[in-house]
């Protein structure tokens, strides 16, 4: 059961493999380790009728620019988010944006692993992530952000 500063919570319905695209290094040389940087992109809709919020959570995967790197990835994953009770448009934006990239990130995770197991051998298995936010409260700025609150609603 969702707590009770939270009127409704959306359920996730599908998740997807919505793009990608890969590009192997075949002359890269896998000894020694590499440094990547992790660039992750969240992207929230709500439709017209408002009973359903969509993720698109988009990662870009490549090398630092000063080495060499065994491949070039940028994956995105989607999920549609459907919610059973009429609540603010922007309050769900903000709840699936948040909350978005927690629910969807083991399916990204999935297919990272899966696609660079099946492409150079070793796969590579991203971290999971941790909520950083332990509940209502606990940061009136995050609250305003992830639009826990609204702007005219004195905290």
């Amino acid at each position: 059961m969702p707590p009770s500063f939270v009127p409704n919570s959306g359920q996730l319905s599908s998740a997807w493999l919505s793009d990608i695209e890969f590009r192997y290094n075949p002359d890269f040389d896998f000894q020694g380790g590499v440094q990547y940087d992790l660039d992750v992109q969240p992207e929230t809709t709500v439709g017209p009728d408002g009973s359903r919020a969509t993720v698109h959570l988009a990662i870009h995967w490549e090398g630092l620019d000063e080495i060499e790197h065994p491949f070039e990835l940028k994956i995105s994953v989607a999920g549609h988010f459907d919610w059973e009770t009429d609540i603010d448009d922007d309050y769900k934006e903000g709840w699936t944006r948040f909350n978005g990239i927690y629910l969807l990130w083991p399916y990204l995770r999935a297919y990272v692993t899966s696609i660079t197991a099946q492409s150079i051998g070793e796969p590579l298995v991203l971290p999971t992530l941790a909520v950083p936010r332990p509940g209502p409260g606990a940061s009136a700025a995050a609250d305003h952000e992830f639009g826990l609150v609204s702007e005219d609603r004195e905290t």
